[in-house]
């Protein structure tokens, strides 16, 4: 006599005939015919099977045996007949086994096996999130066992995490404890039942180590689901316990120039919710801008409270024409499931102002400042008179060598630091002694003699003429202003003639040329006051 629940043991035995083409090394290779069992597995569902051998030759007299075990788990209920079973002509007696329903009655606590389900909702509307919980205890030694999935055709099932097994006491016994959660979501409106859930398993019991079987079953579970309510207006159904959405942006002032770009990254966020429930966001139409989405991304966290779902556009933004432009609010409605009622995310509006071209053009001509400019407005000049600063839009050539791109870069900071070195604090009006050593002082008549020389190193001795002028107060403060800012421009096509791009090609010998003249025209302007003046100067 037996539960429902539990397994038999079964075994069969009978003689081993061994002839003379016995080996008793390789006994697993004998083609010994297995037993006629069909007549089992209408009443039983066989689990597992085993057979040994035991051989005995006394005396030259056969006693060898040789049984099978069979495990065999009732499929009903009632007094059950294990038939007769066959083999080689002979047959074995019937064994009737009664079968007795699982007692429902009996306390969890004083079955050594047992399962416990639990749910948080039991009526939710479709698509919201349910949390489904199946945890099996056991007292025994858990040698190896089943436990199916949750499944239904009208609902989502999804395992969140792995399982958990944490010890428990129920009354005064002690289980172990297996347990998993599933976020269920229900597609449609009306009854929806989780199945029941079944675990098989096979356990050792008492001290001699016996294997037993086990089946427990689960009790379906029914939930109500409703429709959404009428009083919601929105397009898209969302049940969520929460929803936001914010923004963020690659530069937080949204103020750029025409021909630059902007970065927009939204996030959407729902507690109850999955990522690919969330809906897509429509690009808005601006005439000055526009506006290249990125494939949205969608993801699931998993965490104590179920699934939150994210979704992730990013958008750039390209300025074309110069104004002010307004990104329009965005609104999501959605349905709070804990407080039953209709709610809206808004991410509020954007305004992006777009700056023309004028304005960077009238500061490329505006003129040195003087000793009391700020450091942002001597930043700016010194980005205009850069190698890179193109006076016109132009193609970049695809080929051109990375060595080229690191050359004009070091020209640029040689730049730089020459216009930093002009433009420090004066210490004292006296002029500066050459030290011994150092390069000497270079005239007027050396650089262009220098010119002629080496035409391709003119950049460097311009600049390093200016410096030894600055240094040694050979001209004063405004010559060599009015010297800087006439030479820049022409100064400039040279560095990109050399450097730059083939179609920024230009006469080089014209454009020394002309640097020499700007010089030679303001150093005849010089009047011996100024000079004078320059040690007055703090």
């Amino acid at each position: 006599e037996i539960s429902q629940n539990e397994s038999l043991q079964l075994l069969v035995t009978t003689r081993l005939d061994i002839g003379s083409t016995f080996d008793l090394f390789n006994l697993n290779t004998l083609s010994i015919p297995q037993p006629d069992i069909a007549g089992l597995e209408k009443d039983f569902e066989i689990l597992d099977r085993q057979q040994n051998y035991q051989v005995k030759i006394e005396n030259n007299q056969n006693n060898s045996v040789i049984s099978w075990t069979y495990t065999l788990m009732p499929k009903r209920r009632g007094d059950i007949v294990i038939p007769a079973i066959s083999y080689e002509g002979k047959s074995s007696s019937p064994i009737t086994i009664r079968v007795r329903e699982v007692d429902s009655n009996t306390a969890e606590g004083q079955k050594p096996v047992f399962l416990e389900t639990e749910v948080d909702l039991t009526e939710v509307y479709v698509q919201q999130q349910i949390l489904f919980k199946v945890r099996l205890f056991y007292a025994l030694d858990l040698v190896g066992g089943e436990l199916n999935h949750p499944d239904h055709q009208n609902a989502l099932f999804t395992q969140l995490g792995k399982q958990k097994e944490f010890s428990r006491y129920v009354g005064s016994q002690r289980f172990n404890v297996i347990e998993r959660t599933y976020a269920i979501f229900p597609k449609t409106a009306g009854e929806l039942v989780i199945p029941e859930l079944v675990f098989s398993g096979s356990f050792m019991q008492g001290r001699f180590g016996k294997r037993i079987y086990r089946k427990e079953t689960t009790q379906p579970i029914r939930i109500t689901v409703n429709p959404p309510p009428a009083e919601f207006t929105g397009d898209l159904w969302l049940p969520a316990q929460s929803l936001s959405i914010r923004d963020s942006w690659s530069a937080p002032a949204r103020e750029i120039n025409v021909g630059d770009s902007l970065t927009r990254t939204i996030d959407i966020q729902a507690l109850g919710l999955e990522g690919v429930q969330l809906p897509p966001l429509s690009a808005p139409d601006l005439q000055g801008i526009r506006l290249y989405p990125e494939p949205a991304k969608t993801e699931n966290q998993q965490h104590a409270a179920g699934l939150t779902g994210t979704r992730q556009e990013v958008q750039a933004l390209v300025a074309i024409h110069p104004g002010t432009y307004r990104l329009p609010e965005i609104r999501i409605p959605w349905w709070d499931v804990v407080n039953n009622r209709a709610r809206e995310a808004i991410l509020p509006g954007r305004v992006i102002s777009v700056l023309g071209n004028g304005q960077m053009q009238n500061n490329a001509a505006t003129p040195m400042p003087g000793p009391a400019a700020d450091l942002t407005s001597q930043l700016q000049l010194s980005e205009q008179m850069g190698l890179g600063q193109a006076s016109e839009p132009r193609t970049a050539d695809p080929n051109l060598p990375v060595w080229q791109g690191l050359t004009a870069l070091f020209c640029l900071l040689w730049l730089l630091t020459g216009y930093a070195w002009w433009r420090r604090p004066k210490l004292r009006a006296l002029p500066v002694e050459q030290p011994s050593g150092s390069l000497p002082i270079m005239d007027f008549a050396s650089l262009k003699a220098s010119a002629m020389r080496n035409p391709s190193a003119f950049s460097y001795e311009v600049g390093r003429w200016l410096r030894q002028q600055r240094q040694s107060h050979q001209l004063s403060d405004q010559s060599l202003i009015a010297i800087e800012t006439a030479i820049r421009p022409e100064l400039i096509r040279l560095q990109r003639s050399r450097y730059g791009l083939a179609s920024d090609q230009v006469d080089m010998q014209d454009s020394i040329q002309k640097i020499l003249t700007a010089i030679e025209e303001n150093l005849r302007n010089e009047t011996p006051d100024a000079k004078q003046l320059q040690a007055l100067y703090p």
